[in-house]
């Protein structure tokens, strides 16, 4: 799947930026994590370690790729 914002592919062991929608859940508008699984159609689970730590599910149109795994 491709990041909209730069083109960049997104694989798992990317570390990426998750960018909600601050309505949803106010405070926590953005995450750090790493994706540890592609469910296919822009859908990824990945674990996040800030501001929260957790698995979290997101949306390829809300993913900016940070760093990406080789």
């Amino acid at each position: 799947m491709t990041d909209s914002s730069s083109g960049v592919i997104m694989k798992v062991g990317d570390l990426i930026r998750i960018k909600e929608d601050p309505k949803c859940r106010p405070g926590q508008e953005e995450h750090f994590a790493i994706i540890i699984e592609d469910n296919g159609n822009g859908v990824f689970w990945t674990w996040a370690y800030y501001p929260t730590t957790g698995n979290r599910m997101a949306f390829a149109d809300s993913i900016e790729v940070l760093s990406e795994s080789r």
